[in-house]
């Protein structure tokens, strides 16, 4: 079983592989950094105006605290097929959760520790000491909780008897909560302290429970779950064939069709239009990357971050909307309308060019609430429109055109 996770977790980092070389690419590396640099400074800023004295700073630190111990989640690269190939090796079945368990610690602790990392500067703060000990066990604090959920989703692999001692309310938002009130408002130590019992206590479930018989719905929906968020990710970027669409009329949205004609000229740009309002994968995405560019913009005041932001959500916007070009070659009747592939290619870009030109207008209100400089604000608005024109003139014909 350990080799049958190996071979499964080699296939999914070739996988995941194949996609980061979509991902960073060289532009997103370079907005990338001026992001986490820009990110960085304003950090830096923040906390030569913060003090002790500040109430709300403790309950900060546990917020964030408790938003790191949710990151990444316990792998198994568990396939719906092996609820009916692998059932005979039910009994053999954890020495693979065990490998799998493993792997998802190998994968989390060093983001817990980069994160708790971050938080230092403001524990220091919140504590009004530097005292190094103390610190290392608010990091041991953040690392362990997440080696408890991690152990707790392997626990809940098996069937157990429900208890509100050890459900999943509990186990990722109660304890986590008390722990780093605990951690931050009283004793770092005796977290710590705590934390290990837990810990020990989810041990000691997981070794009564291994024989239990397997919760193989929960495995396999779980497992599922956690790769759709990863192929949303990537699908950002490229596309992902793995990603299932559904569509869903949204009659309120109706009045966008109105945009353009329904003539001759607009039969691609009218169905394209339809098409992404209607399209739950595209649409979502087009309007989750806008809001976040928009909150974004709106609260940071760093001119030039500003500009680099709404650059790179641009880019990111309008390079996801491109594979939509190909959302109807399946459709037989669409290849007997009497247009040409170049009259379709222009039908496409309009509603890129108009789509664009929304998220133009709300990031430049956004920027300007954010620095209140009309000047970098209007040249964000200008910059944004050229990388729009590249964008979809430029270098979404040369993609066609190689696909």
């Amino acid at each position: 079983m350990k080799a049958l996770f190996s071979k499964r977790l080699s296939a999914h980092v070739t996988e995941v592989t194949g996609y980061l070389k979509y991902v960073l690419n060289d532009f997103f590396v370079i907005a990338l950094m001026f992001f986490v640099g820009g990110l960085a400074l304003e950090y830096s800023q923040i906390l030569k105006h913060l003090n002790y004295g500040m109430w709300w700073i403790k309950p900060l630190v546990v917020i964030l605290g408790l938003l790191i111990v949710q990151v990444s989640h316990f792998t198994t690269l568990v396939q719906k097929p092996d609820y009916v190939f692998l059932l005979p090796r039910e009994k053999d079945f954890y020495s693979y959760l065990k490998s799998a368990y493993n792997y998802s610690l190998l994968m989390a602790i060093p983001v817990q520790i980069a994160c708790g990392i971050v938080l230092v500067p403001l524990i220091n703060i919140s504590r009004n000491s530097y005292d190094i000990i103390g610190i290392l066990a608010y990091l041991i604090t953040f690392t362990m909780l997440k080696v408890s959920m991690i152990s707790f989703d392997l626990l809940t692999s098996y069937h157990i008897p429900k208890n509100y001692l050890y459900n999943k309310f509990n186990i990722r938002v109660a304890y986590p909560t008390v722990l780093l009130i605990i951690a931050v408002f009283l004793n770092s130590y005796l977290a710590v302290g705590l934390v290990i019992v837990l810990n020990l206590f989810i041990y000691h479930l997981i070794i009564k429970s291994k024989h239990n018989p397997l919760n193989w719905n929960k495995i396999i929906n779980s497992e599922n779950s956690r790769m759709l968020n990863v192929y949303k990710f990537f699908n950002m970027f490229t596309d992902v064939p793995q990603l299932t669409t559904s569509v869903k009329r949204r009659s309120y949205l109706s009045f966008l069709m109105g945009i353009f004609k329904t003539n001759h000229d607009n039969t691609f740009s009218y169905l394209y239009i339809r098409g992404l309002l209607r399209n739950n994968e595209f649409s979502g995405l087009y309007i989750r990357l806008s809001l976040i560019g928009i909150i974004l913009l709106a609260f940071i005041d760093n001119k030039i971050l500003s500009v680099v932001i709404s650059l790179l959500f641009i880019y990111l916007i309008i390079f996801q909307l491109i594979p939509f070009y190909k959302h109807f070659e399946g459709n037989a009747f669409v290849h007997i309308y009497p247009i040409s592939e170049k009259d379709k290619v222009l039908g496409f870009k309009k509603v890129l060019s108009f789509l664009s030109c929304i998220v133009l207008v709300v990031f430049f209100i956004a920027s300007f609430i954010g620095t209140g400089s009309l000047v970098y604000s209007l040249l964000s608005l200008i910059l944004n429109y050229l990388l729009s024109v590249v964008m979809v003139r430029i270098y979404m014909s040369k993609r066609i055109m190689k696909s």
